[in-house]
This record gives C-alpha cells, structure tokens and sequence, in this order.
C-alpha cells in the first residue's frame, strides 16, 4: 500500500534499533525512498531495551512532520506494551495505577497478567492521546488520515471482558 503513494514521502519510525528482527532490511527492501528513524537519531533518552518511550516517539514523529511542506505516509511502531513496561518520569500526566485503585476488583479480573502490564497498555492509550493532541495544534493534521493498528494484545485469561469462542 505505501508504495502506491508515489508522491508522498515514506516514514517509518521506531523507538528502537530497526536492526531488530532485521526491520530495516524488511522495510528498505520493499519500500523504496524510506526514511527510517530510530534509536540514535533521537533527542530523546533511551528508556529501556525498545528505545525511547513510546511518548517520546510520537513526539518525535510529530516534530519530523510538523517541517514537511509536502505529502507522507508514515509508520509509528510503538513497543511500550512490551515488558519491561517501562513508563518515564516524564509522562506527560500520566497516573499509574496501583492495585489498590482496581479494589474490590483485581488486576486479572481485566484481563492483564500483572499491574505493570495494565499501566503499559494505559500509557500506550495515552501517549496516542498525546500525540493526536499536539498533532491537531500543527498545519498537518488538517489534512491526514491517521490509522491505528494493534499487532498483538494481552495473553492472560480475559475472563468475562472476551469470553472464547466455542469453535
């Protein structure tokens, strides 16, 4: 689909090394004029093994497009949801949530395997949040389709939220 965009340019960004999984090759190969963006052509700090925070990275996205004057297609890969689930000092507002915020219920009850996995799908949500946020303030915004895909979700029991299909 990016490449039948011919007349925009083509981003990919990613708060890590795109040496992961051998990325860089995958996208470079099939997607010619791409601009890759990642771990050390960032302002912003490492946080842990994936890079920078996903908070971070949309940030950084953002003052990449606010500069363009002409068409784009962009890819975003967040990996905040991925343990270690690590949330930055600088979040931007964001609450972590203790077990004690979920009483009478428990973390489990939701679908999560752990607190730390809750807090990292939350400031996910958040950081798209603050990305569109800060986003709608630039002259692209009035003119971009933005698209969110999850490539993967929780692994423990949802429970009641997403019963099991019986097929």
């Amino acid at each position: 689909i990016i490449n039948a965009f011919r007349d925009h340019r083509k981003f990919y960004f990613l708060g890590g090394s795109a040496s992961w999984a051998n990325i860089r090759g995958l996208m470079a190969a099939n997607i010619p004029q791409l601009e890759i963006h990642e771990e050390g052509s960032y302002e912003s700090p490492v946080v842990d093994v994936w890079g920078i925070s996903d908070l971070s990275l949309f940030e950084e996205a953002n003052n990449v497009f606010k500069k363009l004057d002409e068409p784009f297609f962009a890819i975003v890969q967040t990996s905040g949801n991925h343990r270690p689930y690590t949330i930055p000092e600088d979040n931007k507002g964001f609450k972590i949530l203790t077990e004690n915020d979920l009483l009478p219920h428990k973390v489990i009850d939701y679908g999560f395997a752990s607190i730390e996995e809750l807090n990292s799908f939350r400031f996910m949500d958040h950081s798209i949040g603050h990305f569109i946020k800060i986003a709608e303030q630039e002259a692209y915004a009035d003119n971009t389709l933005f698209v969110f895909f999850g490539d993967h979700g929780i692994h423990a029991d949802t429970g009641k939220h997403i019963p099991k299909s019986e097929a």
